[in-house]
């Protein structure tokens, strides 16, 4: 019983501290030099939006769930909210291939192609802010460049609003 009773406390220990370890690891600030090039060949710095919302979505155009979220993630990013979406895709995609799918699915928000395949330091800056478990993985990034929330699965409209709105009310 004794034994049984530890096991339980210590594996009840185990979990809160690795749930506020996983908690501290996503709420960072990015570097606002940190940017990337997208499918059209712009660069976008996250410097370039202090003061709106960035939603970063992980996806890739195998991933069935990724695929269901994209009209959801296109309605947030034109409705007039102070936010932009940016697409990173997590796969070696021909640029021509994504560049159809992109225009398939009428997506106007910026996409970056191969994100991880860019270079070994993407590969850091990743691991280091963004760890995912699968795709698709959203971070919500509020107006002053911090990470303040990490979205495992498919992500809705509604989903994006409320967490914002709620933050601003803060």
């Amino acid at each position: 019983m004794t034994r049984k009773y530890l096991f339980s406390v210590c594996s009840l220990l185990f979990f809160s501290l690795s749930l506020s370890s996983c908690q501290q690891s996503i709420e960072r600030e990015i570097p606002s030099e940190w940017g990337l090039l997208d499918y059209k060949q712009r660069y976008h710095q996250l410097a370039e939006y202090r003061g709106r919302w960035v939603i970063i979505n992980f996806w890739a155009t195998w991933c069935p769930p990724c695929l269901k979220e994209i009209p959801a993630l296109q309605r947030f990013h034109d409705a007039p909210n102070n936010a932009v979406v940016w697409g990173l895709n997590m796969e070696s995609a021909k640029p021509k291939k994504l560049q159809k799918f992109i225009q398939a699915h009428g997506i106007s928000y910026p996409i970056f192609p191969d994100v991880a395949g860019q270079s070994e330091t993407m590969r850091v800056m990743l691991r280091e802010y963004f760890p995912m478990r699968g795709l698709p993985t959203t971070y919500i990034v509020n107006p002053a460049g911090k990470i303040v929330k990490r979205l495992q699965g498919e992500v809705t409209e509604q989903q994006l609003t409320r967490f914002i709105s709620k933050m601003e009310q803060h």
